[in-house]
């Protein structure tokens, strides 16, 4: 979920702009590889029947992946004055102008058996209306999954993490202690007309998708000296095949 910046903000305020990276890391993970197939999904609806799974078809097909956090993770960065690691040792800077607001991780995919299955790599722009001293918190996330055997595919969502921000961050950066409990986030909020993200395209096993998906946090403990969290994220999908 979320993106780093602050190189405005006044070196005393570190609280606020733990915060935020805070919310830049309420997430896991994608953008790595391009994609072969586009196929964008406007506002279809998709409220029909659905199953489980991953065969084509005429109907829709519901189906999740997970991170864990932060056993899952496996490289970080932003521009590097940001009280986030960035790992592994050695790993480049944003330090150029037009990525200075960015944020990039990435990480392993499980299915819901818990059984690692790919790699995903999420990059993240925070934008213009985010307000860090209210905890809102409004970024642009690209998400690509990669399946080695099976494909990729892409998904493009604007975010609202607004609720994580005052239910997590502020409360822990205001006591100076962990956060430590439940909470449970759909932060999703768009593009498309009914909040959900649109899957842009695929690869393999994708090609031909069209869908939604939607980016769930299931967090259970922050620590703002650190700035890490543990939780479970979800990138939930809907979406259809073409037939083979």
């Amino acid at each position: 979920m979320t993106a780093p910046e602050a190189p405005e903000m006044p070196k005393k305020d570190t609280a606020r702009r733990r915060m935020m990276i805070g919310t830049a890391s309420v997430v896991v993970a994608a953008l790595a590889i391009g994609i072969g197939v586009y196929a964008y999904d406007s506002d279809d609806d998709d409220s029909g029947s659905s199953r489980a799974g991953g065969k084509s078809g005429s109907e829709w097909i519901e189906e999740s992946f997970f991170a864990q956090v932060p056993k899952d993770g496996v490289f970080e960065t932003h521009r590097g004055n940001l009280p986030l690691a960035r790992f592994p040792s050695g790993i480049a800077k944003f330090t150029e102008p037009k990525l200075q607001k960015a944020f990039a991780l990435g990480g392993k995919l499980r299915d819901k058996n818990g059984k690692v299955v790919g790699f995903s790599t999420e990059i993240e722009e925070v934008l213009p209306e985010t307000d860090f001293a209210s905890g809102k918190m409004m970024t642009h996330t690209v998400w690509t999954l990669f399946f080695p055997g099976r494909g990729s595919l892409v998904l493009d969502q604007i975010e609202n993490s607004t609720k994580v921000a005052t239910k997590v961050f502020k409360p822990a950066f205001a006591s100076k202690k962990p956060w430590v409990g439940k909470l449970k986030a759909n932060t999703t909020a768009g593009p498309r007309k009914d909040g959900r993200g649109t899957i842009l395209g695929g690869t393999g096993a994708f090609a031909g998708i069209r869908g939604s998906g939607v980016e769930i946090a299931d967090l259970k403990r922050f620590d703002p000296a650190t700035g890490g969290l543990e939780g479970v994220f979800e990138l939930r999908f809907r979406y259809k095949l073409p037939k083979r």
